[in-house]
């Protein structure tokens, strides 16, 4: 059985849309929540301060906000919630429930957009534990909607329990109390579930050589002994609600115990140096089942799922909503940064967010730490893995997206102060001009180059090898590179130092073929079609491994073509995936790397042609904007986005996967309702669909009426750049997308 929340998501789709929408209007410049977040806990946080107000400013500014006008979302919920209440089962109850809500708490559709003028967001908090590592996490959801709508939020969520009451499990119970006078709903839901010893599940070391028969027999047995074992209390969720001033809050929190795997039967494979012969020795190490832990109590339940932490929150936050506790945690400390304020960008803010970057990485040690068991790369727990990596070091991160007139604005950073350790120091490459190459054409719907040295990244990981395997370690390694230079006439250093310091990134506009339908080159279109092309210093180093690959090839093919010979460049050829053929190619100062038909040829032409004149990306106007408008100055990368070749059959593109005519057609990957086209044959009525009567799926047929005319798509999204930066302070991204205005 379910809690009364998942009951409303789970039963009733439309009750628990106005669940979500309940809170969020006006009062936008309080954001009485986000600004109270914890400084030292708050592990990231997602706010909108006003999405309705965004989609207005869409609207009624740029030609493809026609696509979420309010008039257009609107029919959509109302078409949505029609087709509930006609539903053979169910519907009448739906009619019944949802009328009872609206009679409640006073709200209707139209309310959605009143709601969410107000601020809205998401985070995620954790208790940091001494010594490292994070305690429980809680989930924070709110909305400010002001007094009135928060008091119609309180409205609707009483009604929401009481019909929910006739499916409530036994379990789950409401505790109504008060915080600093507030009323506040404690949702409780205990979890029942089988004790399982840590190694019930593992199989006879000889299972899998046994015969088939004898297999299924062992795990009909080890079916029917779980199904005798018993059961106890093994989990709890909380899930707090609380109306605070204007301001609707849900806390959650969730204790599961572990998984009986974790503490069962585990090897570790890690490799050491023979100090006589000084070769790489393999040890494998295993450890036996351990005892796992008992079911806990109620009272460590309570204390698992973070209930005190979760009621320490709610205060807090009502304490701010009074003035009581300072507006200087975890946002003010995010934005306050010294890499924030370099990522700041113009324009009313969409969304923003914000992580701490320290914390993410704790968490995940804690996950994944060696007291279960759990080694790193270099035979090193994932803290310690961290700390030589130089991840340590990473502060608060974020993004902010913004709407200035009828173009999109994006900044972003991530705090890393200098100086750097481990890879961090990696970001602290050589800054280059922001025109593309000359020779990537005006039609390439992306392109991007960044600055990078390979020979930085060889060493630095061989630095942190030696600091974590021990000085035997590094005498290996340049027995190895000695080897190696004898052998072939070049090492693993010299290959690293044979690439340059300027590399691209380049997705084609390459039509397809006459005989392919517009709806099979959807795959195409969205970039499967590209290239990498690393700039070379020295080709001979990466021509030996491509013929010391072609040779190793030849032993166990003798008919294999060998290399390729191309447009002055030579190289090795994959064909073995003919709907997606790849290529890696060295000549002209380049190494090409190419996936997807035509990739390789196009590439290599390209390069081969050298300066496009007025036909390059670099020279066409519409680069020289975007650049413009992002103040572009030379950066450790800079990209190109031409979306126009991408979006020009979009309004098509969309039809046919709405209407499910993308999957039956030959279309790669899910539609709408999941089913991969490969393996999916149609029901009847979407077959009756493909022959031209259209489906009678009522989602589709609602999707499709709410569809935007073709004209909304054409020409919607003008050329758009970006940029990285990397400061004293750590790496700042701007990026531009201008977007059409409307008539």
């Amino acid at each position: 059985m379910r809690s009364p929340i998942h009951l409303c998501f789970l039963r009733m789709p439309a009750v628990a849309l106005c669940l979500l929408a309940l809170p969020a209007f006006a009062f936008a410049d309080r954001d009485v929540i986000f600004h109270a977040l914890p400084e030292d806990r708050t592990l990231f946080a997602v706010r909108a301060p006003s999405l309705s107000g965004a989609l207005t400013a869409m609207e009624q500014g740029t030609q493809i906000g026609e696509a979420v006008s309010r008039d257009r979302l609107m029919r959509l919920i109302h078409g949505i919630v029609e087709q509930e209440e006609q539903q053979e089962f169910g519907g009448e109850r739906f009619r019944r429930d949802l009328g009872i809500l609206r009679d409640r708490s006073g709200l209707d559709y139209e309310d959605l957009f009143r709601i969410f003028d107000g601020p809205a967001g998401y985070a995620r908090v954790v208790e940091p534990r001494d010594g490292g590592g994070t305690g429980p996490g809680l989930d924070v959801f709110w909305f400010e909607p002001g007094p009135e709508l928060a008091e119609a939020g309180w409205k609707l969520w009483e009604a929401v329990w009481e019909l929910s009451e006739d499916g409530r499990s036994e379990r789950v119970r409401r505790i109504d109390s008060e915080v600093r006078g507030v009323r506040m709903s404690h949702v409780l839901e205990r979890e029942i579930g089988r004790i399982v010893p840590p190694d019930f599940w593992d199989q006879p070391r000889d299972y899998w050589e046994w015969d088939w028969d004898k297999q299924r027999e062992f795990d009909r047995e080890r079916r029917e002994e779980y199904e005798a074992l018993p059961e106890a209390e093994r989990g709890q969720r909380n899930t707090m609600l609380a109306r605070i001033d204007g301001a609707f809050v849900i806390v959650h929190g969730h204790y599961s115990m572990p998984e009986p795997s974790r503490f069962g039967r585990h090897q570790r494979v890690h490799f050491e140096i023979d100090p006589d012969t000084g070769d790489i020795i393999e040890r494998v190490q295993e450890r036996e089942p351990e005892q796992a832990p008992e079911p806990p109590t109620g009272e460590q339940l309570d204390e698992r799922s973070g209930v005190e932490q979760a009621t320490a929150l709610i205060a807090r936050f009502v304490d701010s909503a009074s003035g009581n506790t300072p507006r200087d945690g975890f946002v003010s400390r995010a934005a306050g940064s010294a890499a924030a304020r370099e990522a700041e960008v113009g324009g009313a803010v969409i969304i923003e967010a914000y992580a701490d970057l320290a914390l993410v990485m704790a968490e995940a040690a804690e996950d994944d730490d060696e007291d279960h068991f759990r080694g790193g790369p270099f035979n090193l727990p994932p803290a310690e893995m961290h700390e030589q990596l130089g991840f340590s070091d990473l502060g608060i991160g974020g993004v902010r997206i913004t709407l200035d007139g009828a173009t999109v604005r994006t900044g972003a950073f991530v705090n890393l102060p200098a100086p750097r350790r481990g890879i961090m120091r990696l970001i602290e490459q050589a800054e280059i001009a922001p025109q593309p190459a000359a020779w990537v054409p005006a039609t390439a719907p992306f392109y991007a180059h960044f600055s990078f040295k390979p020979l930085d990244l060889y060493e630095a990981m061989m630095e942190i090898v030696i600091a974590t395997e021990g000085p035997d370690f590094e005498a290996f390694i340049e027995q190895q590179e000695e080897q190696m230079k004898q052998e072939m006439g070049f090492n693993q250093r010299d290959l690293a130092a044979s690439l340059g310091e300027r590399h691209h990134v380049v997705v084609w506009d390459i039509d397809p073929p006459q005989e392919s339908r517009p709806w099979d080159d959807l795959g195409t279109r969205m970039g499967l079609v590209q290239s990498l092309v690393f700039g070379v210093e020295r080709p001979e180093p990466i021509e030996g491994i491509m013929e010391y690959t072609m040779e190793m090839m030849a032993q166990f093919d003798p008919e294999h073509p060998g290399l390729s010979r191309e447009q002055g460049f030579v190289g090795i050829r994959n064909e073995d995936d003919e709907d997606r053929p790849s290529g890696t190619f060295v000549g002209e100062g380049h190494l090409v790397v190419a996936a997807g038909k035509g990739a390789v040829e196009t590439t290599l032409s390209a390069i081969r042609r050298g300066d496009g004149g007025g036909d390059s990306l670099s020279a066409a106007d519409t680069t020289a904007s975007a650049l413009r408008q992002l103040d572009a100055r030379p950066a450790v990368a800079t990209a190109i986005l031409n979306p126009a070749p991408l979006t020009a059959d979009l309004h098509d593109k969309l039809k046919a996967m709405i209407s499910g005519e993308a999957n039956r057609r030959g279309h790669i990957g899910p539609a709408l309702d999941g089913h991969v086209a490969e393996a999916w044959e149609p029901r009847p009525h979407q077959a009756r669909g493909a022959e031209g009567q259209g489906s009678e799926d009522p989602r589709r047929k609602l999707l499709l009426e709410l569809l935007p005319e073709a004209t909304v798509f054409e020409d919607a999204f003008h050329t758009g750049a970006a940029q990285l930066h990397v400061d004293r302070s750590g790496l700042i991204l701007r990026a531009v997308m201008p977007l059409a205005p409307r008539d």
